[in-house]
């Protein structure tokens, strides 16, 4: 009995020893953990006591000087002394706080962004003004499509009063045909001698000293040569030369006082001219000879997939375009009778029947039919369009501050992707603050009219910050010397003729407001931190080493038992041995 009481009482100590050595190893590993806290303290101490701040100079309202860290919100914050920077994201971004955000995203124009900072003295003024104005572009876009369209039918019904007016002066008189057949001759007369020689007889050179007697007869007893250029050469080509030919003075036995008058009658005819100068007397626009042939010979020719011939061209009331390659009018009767005096004196027809059968159609035809058919009539223009539409007379833009207003144009602008903010100036001359500011003609033209004046809906041109990265100083300081961010700063300083300021990109170290400090109130919030955190290092340690000494004052005692135990029991082992011995 005795030897298991001792056995179970030493496994029950060793247990408790066990267990005291793992407890020791724990609070041991707890003390190097706060050793190395230590060091981690220690560390984060001597980073702040090396670590720069970038620290923003200014003037406040007053004019006194002040320096704070610089953040995003820093920049943004407007003061009356204070030079405008912005932060520019690699997107070409401009980076604004919630509220610039939320006050660009909720108003659709400049005038609204200006009223969210309470800038406008006016602004339910000038509120209904846009809608005014926008009327007046619908209204003037619509009074000047009445306008073109009048003008338009106007000019329609001019031009068909001159078509008309044409028209009616191209017209043959039977009154002419019938004097030129009486003294000339006609089929209806064909005793009369030109009509007689020329075409029952085939005498080419009265034919000619008929149509001489056509162009430019003056009634006198003797002939004047006049240089004239046929519809094209006697082998098609249409340069000047080519064409070039001249009437003969030759008068022959001619000497009728009748045919002479008659002769410079119809010649007086021929060289009528219309009001725009050109010779009004057109052929009848047929080439069929007395119904037979083609009406039309050029186009005959041209629908044959040909080009017509010298004769064709000549003989046709019609006029061809080499170029084109089509017909492009008819005649004059003047111009018919060059050709067929060209044709005639370059013996490209011959015979009787030829020359009966182009006197025929010029003479019967041409000076007795009608050329064109009347022009279709148009209906005269209505009432003319009322009066121009007035425009809206522009409110004026009063503002409480202007310079204030100023930073928050540049800023509405540069959110709106406008590197060219307008300059804002004071109709008056300046004035003091505490006086309402109206705003020059210039600006506000810019502000209500102009389409610059309204936000862009397309492409987003800001990226708003969030309210933590707004407030640090760090990581402004980190994204600036990384080249993440980079600063751009209003110059005031461009005068142009444009009356606009320009953001301008700057390096962030060459801001002479901006500069790297040691910052003594990081450096005291760190030195709190570090002593805090050592105190607390060392009051644990204190406590655990406690912890130890007493974990190893009882395991000496546990020790020390443990041996009393084990010398007992190898006692009782040796009375055992004896007594069975």
């Amino acid at each position: 009995m005795g030897l298991s009481a001792s056995q179970a009482r030493l496994l029950s100590i060793t247990a408790r020893l066990t267990d005291n050595e793992y407890h020791s190893q724990q609070l041991t590993n707890a003390k190097m953990r706060l050793a190395a806290k230590g060091t981690e303290a220690r560390k984060e101490y001597q980073d702040a006591l090396s670590s720069k701040t970038l620290i923003y100079n200014g003037y406040d309202a007053q004019g006194n000087s002040i320096s704070t860290a610089l953040t995003p919100n820093v920049i943004y914050q407007y003061l009356p002394l204070k030079n405008q920077y912005s932060l520019v994201n690699m997107a070409g971004q401009v980076l604004v706080g919630h509220e610039d955000a939320k006050n660009f995203e909720q108003t659709d124009t400049m005038v609204d962004f200006l009223d969210r900072y309470g800038l406008i003295e006016n602004y339910n003024e000038l509120t209904s003004y846009p809608e005014e104005y926008q009327k007046y572009l619908t209204d003037l876009a619509k009074w000047n499509s009445d306008v073109t369209a009048w003008n338009a039918a106007n000019q329609a019904y001019q031009d068909y009063l001159e078509a008309y007016a044409d028209w009616q002066d191209s017209q043959t008189g039977n009154e002419l045909l019938d004097t030129f057949a009486e003294n000339i001759g006609t089929s209806d007369n064909p005793h009369a001698p030109c009509y007689r020689r020329s075409v029952q007889e085939g005498n080419a050179s009265c034919y000619l000293h008929l149509l001489n007697m056509l162009l430019d007869y003056d009634g006198g007893t003797n002939l004047v040569s006049h240089p004239y250029k046929a519809s094209c050469g006697q082998n098609g080509e249409f340069d000047d030369e080519s064409r070039e030919l001249k009437t003969n003075t030759y008068m022959g036995d001619m000497n009728n006082s009748i045919y002479f008058p008659v002769m410079a009658q119809v010649s007086d005819y021929l060289n009528e001219t219309g009001r725009k100068g050109n010779l009004k007397r057109l052929c009848d626009g047929d080439d069929s000879f007395g119904g037979s042939g083609p009406s039309n010979l050029i186009q005959a020719a041209i629908d044959d997939k040909r080009t017509p011939t010298p004769v064709e061209i000549l003989r046709s009331d019609f006029i061809y375009d080499p170029v084109t390659k089509s017909v492009k009018g008819v005649k004059s009767l003047k111009q018919k009778a060059i050709d067929l005096y060209f044709l005639i004196s370059k013996n490209m027809i011959s015979g009787t029947a030829a020359l009966a059968e182009t006197l025929i159609n010029f003479t019967e035809g041409d000076m007795g039919g009608h050329s064109t058919p009347e022009p279709t009539p148009v209906d005269p223009p209505g009432d003319l369009p009322g009066p121009k539409p007035q425009e809206p007379e522009m409110p004026s833009i009063i503002l409480n501050d202007r310079e204030k207003a100023q930073w928050y144009v540049n800023l509405w602008c540069r959110m709106n992707g406008e590197e060219e903010p307008p300059r804002i100036h004071i109709k008056d001359g300046i004035r003091t603050n505490e006086e309402s500011q109206e705003v020059d003609e210039w600006f506000r033209e810019y502000v209500l009219k102009s389409g610059n004046a309204v936000k862009d809906t397309i492409e987003k041109h800001y990226a708003e910050l969030d309210s933590n990265l707004a407030s640090s100083t760090t990581w402004l300081e980190d994204v600036l010397s990384q080249g993440i961010v980079v600063m751009q700063r209003v110059n005031s300083h461009n005068t142009d003729t444009k009356n606009k300021y320009s953001w301008d990109a700057v390096i962030y170290t060459d801001a002479s407001e901006l500069t790297l400090e040691t910052d003594d109130n990081a450096i005291a919030k760190a030195e709190v931190k570090y002593e805090e955190k050592m105190h607390e290092i060392q009051v644990k340690d204190k406590r655990y080493q406690l912890e130890i000494n007493k974990l190893d004052s009882e395991h000496n005692a546990l020790q020390t038992q443990v041996d009393s135990i084990r010398g007992e029991i190898s006692k009782n082992i040796d009375r055992s041995f004896k007594t069975f011995s």
